[in-house]
């Protein structure tokens, strides 16, 4: 049959193609829009090199490349960097995902207080950071010491002005901030899993630890792969909020790569013949962390736990 001169399969395929495109135009042109119109200048500047004097850019091919070996991979700086980053990422996935998903569970099934524990852990999210860092350093400083001495009768250095407990310090708290947003995330989808599943399997006898594991889980993997390839692809730009901590005299050996390249734009924030580098470092990690990540949502994908 045919209407209007077209068939009524190629309608159907018009119709089809139609709602892909509808469905596709807001998130396609937020992409264009606000990533690669907006980093588009990063990455011309990744090749080119910037004459104050002249107020001129010229192409530099790979030389800004050349000068990441140089500047930072050749002296060790950039070991420092990689290994308190990866440091910082290894905490928050390992313990940061598993303790918010078991925390979570835990609230989902109304334990003691579980009301008590969803508000304190929505605090830290309508409070100011800066002031949540001072809090926080105050009482690490001065308020962990003397309650240590008040017990033990011993000074003790505070927390982050002893060098050998100040990065753990600022890893706890990285920690403890995206806890909070973790638990809310799970414990919403939780609360949205349908509850004839669970008394179903309570007639049959199932317990808390096998729900978990064989309903709960599989139900919110979504969830916690969102978190896992969010918490990948921040490896080379999460500062570990070192700079409400110490503002731009952190010391190197605290420095994650995420801090550095942060540090750097707000100190040569006039300073354009430092820009280059800069965003061939961005440009570098992009390259380096885009192809784990597309890799690891894979494997999640394909050898997570399935909701059959």
């Amino acid at each position: 049959m045919r209407m209007n001169g077209l068939s009524a399969k190629t309608k159907t395929k018009i119709g089809k193609l139609s709602f892909y495109i509808c469905l596709i135009i807001l998130p396609l042109l937020q992409f264009l829009l606000f990533y690669l119109y907006v980093n588009i200048n990063s990455f011309i500047l990744a090749f080119q090199n910037y004459d104050v004097f002249t107020n001129t850019a010229s192409f530099a091919g790979w030389d800004n490349f050349r000068k990441i070996y140089t500047e930072l991979i050749e002296p060790g700086k950039f070991e420092v960097m990689l290994k308190n980053s990866l440091t910082v990422w290894l905490w928050s996935t390992v313990l940061g995902i598993v303790g918010a998903i078991l925390f979570s569970y835990y609230i989902y099934k109304q334990g003691p207080l579980s009301n008590l524990f969803r508000t304190i852990l929505y605090m830290p999210h309508v409070i100011s950071t800066v002031v949540l860092v001072v809090m926080f350093k105050y009482f690490s400083e001065w308020g962990i010491p003397a309650i240590y001495e008040s017990i033990t009768g011993r000074l003790i250095d505070g927390l982050y002005s002893n060098p050998d407990t100040a990065f753990p310090t600022v890893v706890f708290y990285s920690l403890w901030m995206g806890f909070g947003t973790q638990v809310l995330m799970y414990v919403s989808t939780m609360a949205g899993i349908d509850v004839s599943i669970s008394e179903a399997a309570k007639i049959d006898g199932i317990t808390y630890i096998k729900e978990f594991w064989y309903i709960t889980l599989p139900l919110v993997f979504p969830t916690l792969t969102t978190f896992i390839l969010t918490g990948i692809a921040g490896i080379f730009t999460n500062q570990a909020n070192l700079f409400s901590f110490g503002s731009t005299g952190v010391s190197g050996d605290m420095q994650t790569i995420g801090y550095y390249m942060y540090k750097e734009l707000q100190i040569n924030a006039t300073n354009k013949t430092a820009w280059p580098m800069l965003s061939a470092m961005g440009l570098l990690f992009t390259f380096i962390v885009a192809p784990i990540t597309f890799l690891v949502r894979w494997a999640l994908k394909k050898y997570g736990p399935r909701v059959d």
